[in-house]
C-alpha cells in the first residue's frame, strides 16, 4: 500500500512539473514584430524581431507578405529566394507575383541580426 501511495505522488509531482515547464515555455515566446521601411529596396528593409530559429523568420517573412496580399499560393507566390550581402548587411531578397494579376514584386528582409546568417569570422 504505501508503495503504491508513493507512486501515485510521485505521478503526481512529475505531471506538476512537466505542466509548470510547459507554461515557461508559453509565456517565455516572444512576439514577432516587424519594423524598418517597406521592404522596397535595401535601404527600405524590413526588419523582424523577436525569431530564434530559421523556419520562424521564413515564416515571419512569408507572414509579412500575407498581411499585404492575402494568402500565399492562393493570392500571391514566391519566385525566387535568395541571401545577399550589401555592405555589412545580409538580406533575404524574395521575388513573389501576384495572383492572377501576374504583378512581379521584390521585397528586402534585412535578417544581419539573425545569427544563423552572419558570416563566420576570416
Amino acid at each position: 500500500m504505501a508503495r503504491y501511495l508513493l507512486l501515485s505522488l510521485l505521478v503526481i509531482v512529475a505531471g506538476c512539473a512537466s505542466q509548470e515547464q510547459a507554461v515557461k515555455k508559453q509565456t517565455a515566446k516572444v512576439t514577432v514584430s516587424f519594423s524598418g521601411g517597406n521592404g522596397e529596396s535595401y535601404d527600405s528593409a524590413i526588419v523582424i524581431h523577436g525569431i530564434e530559429k530559421p523556419s520562424e523568420g521564413v515564416e515571419s517573412e512569408y507572414r509579412y507578405l500575407s498581411m499585404l496580399y492575402g494568402e500565399k499560393d492562393k493570392n500571391w507566390r514566391v519566385e525566387s529566394q535568395a541571401i545577399t550581402r550589401e555592405e555589412k548587411n545580409v538580406y533575404d531578397v524574395i521575388e513573389i507575383t501576384l495572383i492572377p494579376s501576374a504583378q512581379k514584386r521584390i521585397y528586402y528582409f534585412d535578417v544581419t541580426r539573425f545569427s544563423w546568417k552572419r558570416k563566420p569570422p576570416e
